[in-house]
């Protein structure tokens, strides 16, 4: 069986890292909303929704997990909500980016080793395992 001891630590440190860069984001101008990034041709407010886009599949994905489904989450819903959220301000996807952290950290908080092995061969605990902040 999978070490998840981790697991813990790296929700921690996943809210701590999203917490932020949602304070970076809901403090930029919009000149520098409109910036390209060094992902170019991204600009800073595409690379910023497509966190929280991308969270918010992981998000589905789980929940799809924890109740026995492998269905693909909906590449339309997601490029639907890109494009809300590529016009909006930096204020309104950094609250985005703080309720998709609460829900995602929330999915896995509490639910132990088995409901982690539902989900966990997937992508989602992988990445958050690995992710920024030391979290191997």
């Amino acid at each position: 069986m999978p070490d998840y001891t981790q697991v813990p630590r790296c929700l921690t440190s996943i809210g701590e890292l999203s917490d932020a860069f949602a304070a970076e984001v809901a403090g930029l101008l919009p000149s520098a909303w409109d910036r390209l990034t060094n992902c170019q041709p991204w600009r800073v407010r595409d690379l910023a929704t497509h966190v929280v886009v991308s969270g918010q599949a992981f998000v589905t994905s789980i929940r799809q997990g924890l109740a026995g489904s492998v269905e693909q989450v909906g590449v339309e819903d997601r490029r639907r909500r890109q494009a809300e959220l590529e016009v909006a301000d930096p204020i309104t996807v950094a609250k985005a980016l703080r309720d998709v952290t609460v829900e995602f950290v929330g999915l896995y908080d509490g639910l132990g080793p088995l409901r982690w092995a539902r989900v966990a061969p997937g992508r989602h605990l992988t990445k958050a395992r690995r992710g920024p902040g030391g979290c191997r």
